[in-house]
């Protein structure tokens, strides 16, 4: 969807309280409504995914939509899949240019990430780990420790969320599925000048600066790889997905 940038101006202009009001509830209906869906699943699939790509709100999302269902007395955890990256060392998955190959789902100790999905459908607990960004290694103390009861839900964000290699312990039918995309483009008169590839670009340069440790430079010098294993490693499987969310940058809105 295309979107004139002469429109958002004189919104932002004639009405800024309004144009802000209106993004932010057709975000909360958005959200709303996905925490509909999983309420109506819960009984067989208390385990939700959500995957998307870089820079698609995914954590932003997640975060909400848990908050919407505690609102409603459904008890939701949330668990972000970066914690269970692995230590970078020299067995660290690389490109055929011989380069770290950060973007791939080998980076993840899938291994552990099975054993805690059919651990949490079996109303087992889990001690969820916590990597460092910054010093590129695993943490020895545990992020958090979840236990489901009945009627809870875990809600697991991440880009490889809806690989099948991370889930294979689990029946399909107590996994709900969710992609997050973001396909807005900004126009001026009829031409783009903005697209979703330099929004997510935006929003990703922020995030590595704020909480993990990287210069905008060093961001930028990583973007294409990120591109190239949106393509390999994430597209692929969105499909798979049970719902579709599709975000609007400008109004971080978001609808199923």
């Amino acid at each position: 969807m295309a979107f004139q940038l002469e429109d958002i101006n004189f919104k932002t202009v004639a009405d800024p309280k309004g144009f802000i009001e209106e993004g932010d509830q057709a975000y909360k209906d958005r959200v709303a409504k996905a925490a509909d869906k999983i309420i109506s699943n819960r009984d067989k699939s208390p385990i939700v995914l959500l995957s998307g790509p870089s820079g698609s709100s995914k954590t932003t999302t997640s975060m909400k939509i848990a908050e919407e269902l505690n609102r409603r007395g459904i008890g939701t955890h949330y668990i972000g899949m970066d914690d269970y990256f692995k230590t970078i060392d020299d067995n660290s998955p690389r490109t055929p240019e011989g380069d770290l190959d950060l973007e791939s789902p080998l980076c993840l100790d899938m291994e552990l990430m099975n054993r805690h999905f059919d651990m949490l459908s079996k109303g087992e607990r889990i001690y969820v780990p916590k990597y460092e960004f910054a010093r590129r290694m695993r943490s020895l103390t545990p992020s958090k420790s979840i236990q489901l009861k009945k009627d809870e839900v875990v809600i697991v964000e991440g880009i490889h969320a809806l690989n099948p290699e991370l889930t294979g312990l689990v029946p399909d039918d107590q996994i709900y599925r969710i992609y997050a995309g973001l396909r807005e483009e900004y126009c001026i008169d009829g031409r783009r000048v903005i697209n979703t590839q330099d929004i997510r670009l935006c929003r990703r340069t922020l995030r590595d600066a704020a909480a993990r440790g990287r210069s905008p430079a060093k961001t930028l010098s990583m973007w294409d790889r990120v591109l190239d294993g949106e393509t390999r490693y994430i597209k692929g499987f969105k499909t798979t997905a049970v719902s579709y969310t599709h975000l609007r940058a400008h109004e971080t809105d978001s609808y199923l």
